[in-house]
């Protein structure tokens, strides 16, 4: 899921219980990467801003006790810190990445490949995230996205278009969800 850099950057794709199909979320979840390594190249500091953010983010849902919304979570920036480090589980295993994937895939004996890896994780995050909690934390993003414009313009473009592709994301999430409100801006 989401921007990706050098280093872990999520931006947490709404993939809710049955809605979006996977091809969508894998074809989103690659234009957010390459979305991602683009910032980093142009402003570190504000990569390290929005990966911040998704891990402040993750801590709070998960001392909330929402085991669904932390498990996703958790899922969810296992792979995007596998995506974005290069790492290949196939080859080196002993990775604290590759060990963090598996131990929350509940791969004791080590038997998934890394591609069976990425896809566990995607496919936990896509059954587990709710799709109301994602537009919600969009619209953070949204609001940070434009913080970080007026600081640095540069970037500006590259966060407009990360927007347009959460926004394509949302827009299949609901098209496919039956009777979900939208946000309170919409």
């Amino acid at each position: 899921v989401k921007l990706a850099a050098s280093k872990p950057a999520p931006v947490k794709l709404a993939a809710s219980k049955g809605a979006a199909s996977k091809p969508v979320v894998a074809q989103l979840e690659e234009q957010m990467a390459q979305k991602g390594r683009e910032l980093e190249a142009m402003s570190p500091v504000a990569m390290e801003l929005f990966e911040g953010l998704d891990r402040l983010m993750q801590e709070y849902d998960c001392a909330l006790n929402k085991d669904d919304e932390c498990t996703a979570e958790k899922d969810e920036t296992a792979l995007q810190d596998l995506e974005t480090s290069g790492v290949n589980c196939d080859e080196d295993g002993e990775n604290e990445l590759c060990k963090k994937a598996r131990e929350l895939l509940g791969d004791k004996d080590k038997k998934l490949s890394n591609q069976e890896i990425k896809d566990n994780l995607l496919e936990a995050t896509w059954v587990n995230i709710d799709a109301e909690d994602g537009k919600y934390y969009n619209l953070i993003f949204e609001a940070m996205s434009a913080y970080v414009c007026f600081k640095e313009e540069k970037v500006c473009e590259n966060l407009r278009e990360t927007m347009t592709l959460l926004k394509k994301f949302e827009n299949a999430e609901y098209d496919k969800m039956n009777g979900l409100k939208k946000t309170p801006s919409e």
